[in-house]
């Protein structure tokens, strides 16, 4: 019979705050403990040591993600034994290219596709395949769906950014499920209505506010009685992240955007549950690992207060969270270095509660990605989820006291 693991505990004695505190203050002299401190442009400042103290009392007990939806998701399996979507994102204008593109990376391993489309096509204005990359040049159905020919629309999820003109491209991707002979209920995806974010970066709106809320709150009634599996309604926060927001201002206009959203469709007769699951935030992360793991962390407990404070329930509260390596930390010059930055951005995602993430090829500052751009950025989750086993972990996370304290 084997002896027993042995209990390092019962060798050594336990060492406290204050014992650190010496030691590291005779080796850094004059300079002080502050020479380890950090403060944030949100003005938070980050210590060069957390510990069980700093949190409430009871926190660290709570383990299981079940018994702490707003951190850590709504399994009490956490990432154990869950599918980690990874969502490739195409903007080429060209249709067949993007078909091309999209069958590499399903063959690739990609779950699930995002389509980022051009709104002036959408609109009825004549561009042309080569124009400008400004997302997928779609006319009409028959263009979306030579970009989706051969994919298996009942098994995998496709993804819409359309900006103002979200209700056409709605209407084309549901009439690609009726043409392929989809069943509504098998149909998977989301169709990204987000008018405000669309009125960020775009800087115009198809119509205004109140009636893009109205139209969103009619696509989210329509969407959760036709199509179930489908998510209307997505946050993206890209546009804020991209000027320059941190963490706090970031996590401000998601909610500020999320309760509005959540509103309008609750004020339409939409029961506040229902409401709930019909929106998927889109959030950007950087090379601030530990920052970027406490964001993605104190979102799912903000929006579950959101959705407490209008009365939904509690597996209504958990959110459905979406994360991509933002493009302004990418490097044009030696851009293989951008390769350890996707790598940082899937880990703090996977860590932070992601339900999925989009991750971004290491060229991509330098114009159209390259295949093998596209490939390494595909493998990098792929890496982490089956050689790293994040997904084998409950919570790799649990019990830190430095991305959950306040």
């Amino acid at each position: 019979m084997l002896d027993p693991a042995p209990r390092l505990s019962e060798h050594f004695p336990p060492a406290t705050a204050e014992q650190w505190r010496e030691l590291v203050e005779k080796d850094l002299g004059d300079a002080g403990l502050e020479a380890l401190s950090d403060t944030t442009y949100d003005g938070i400042r980050i210590r060069p040591l957390y510990h069980r103290g700093d949190r409430p009392e009871g926190e660290l007990l709570r383990a299981l993600p079940a018994e702490a939806i707003v951190h850590k998701g709504d399994d009490p399996r956490g990432r154990r034994g869950r599918v980690w979507e990874l969502r490739c994102n195409q903007s080429h204008p060209d249709p067949d290219v993007v078909r091309l593109h999209i069958e590499q990376d399903v063959h690739g391993g990609a779950t699930s596709i995002g389509l980022r489309l051009d709104v002036r096509a959408l609109v009825g204005e004549r561009v042309h395949p080569a124009a400008p990359d400004r997302g997928v040049v779609v006319h009409h159905v028959s263009d979306l769906l030579r970009c989706l020919e051969g994919v298996d629309l009942g098994a995998l999820p496709v993804h819409l950014d359309a900006g103002a003109a979200y209700h056409a491209a709605a209407l084309a991707l549901s009439s690609v499920w009726d043409e392929r002979g989809v069943d509504p209920s098998r149909a998977r995806g989301g169709f990204g209505a987000d008018p405000l974010h669309a009125l960020s970066r775009d800087g115009v709106l198809l119509e205004s506010v109140p009636d893009s809320l109205r139209a969103l709150a009619d696509l989210a009634g329509w969407t959760a009685a036709r199509c179930p599996q489908v998510c209307a309604v997505a946050v993206d926060t890209e546009s804020y992240h991209l000027a320059g927001a941190g963490p706090v201002d970031d996590l401000a206009f998601a909610m500020a955007t999320g309760r509005q959203y959540l509103g309008a469709l609750v004020d339409a007769g939409i029961d506040v549950d229902t409401a709930a699951r019909q929106i998927e935030l889109r959030m950007s992360v950087g090379t601030s690992f530990f920052r970027s793991i406490a964001k993605l962390r104190a979102a799912h407990r903000l929006w579950a207060r959101i959705v407490e404070a209008y009365g939904g329930s509690e597996p209504a509260r958990a959110l459905r969270l979406h994360v991509r390596l933002s493009e302004r930390v990418l490097s044009r010059r030696d851009p293989w270095v951008n390769l350890l930055r996707n790598t940082v951005a899937n880990f703090a995602a996977a860590i932070g509660g992601a339900h999925g993430t989009s991750p971004v090829p290491f060229d991509r500052a330098l114009g159209e990605s390259g295949e093998l751009g596209r490939r390494i950025a595909r493998n990098t989750p792929l890496i982490l989820a089956e050689e790293a086993h994040i997904l084998r972990v409950t919570d790799p996370a649990g019990g830190s006291c430095f991305t959950t304290s306040p």
